[in-house]
């Protein structure tokens, strides 16, 4: 596990976990409007390559019925 891991230029991910070949991305809010922020970015982290699931933590008074209709159009942006 690294944390603070550059993915480019632009984006930076919280925890970066590599397991079996596979590299997972956490994103750990605790504002609703990062929340927001964190399931957009999470969308396009998955376009890189070496990205394989992106999760978004946040605590579950944050998440609203806004939160939850983005992550259910999402496919591989998992909420924890």
């Amino acid at each position: 596990m690294q944390k603070e891991v550059p993915c480019s230029r632009i984006y930076r991910v919280d925890l970066l976990v590599k397991k079996d070949g596979l590299f997972r991305a956490m994103e750990v809010k605790i504002s609703p409007r990062d929340v927001m922020d964190d399931i957009s970015k999470g969308y396009r982290l998955l376009r890189f390559p070496e990205i394989t699931e992106v999760y978004v933590a946040a605590p579950s008074e944050l998440i609203d019925e806004d939160h939850l209709i983005e992550l259910s159009s999402l496919r591989s942006l998992t909420y924890i």
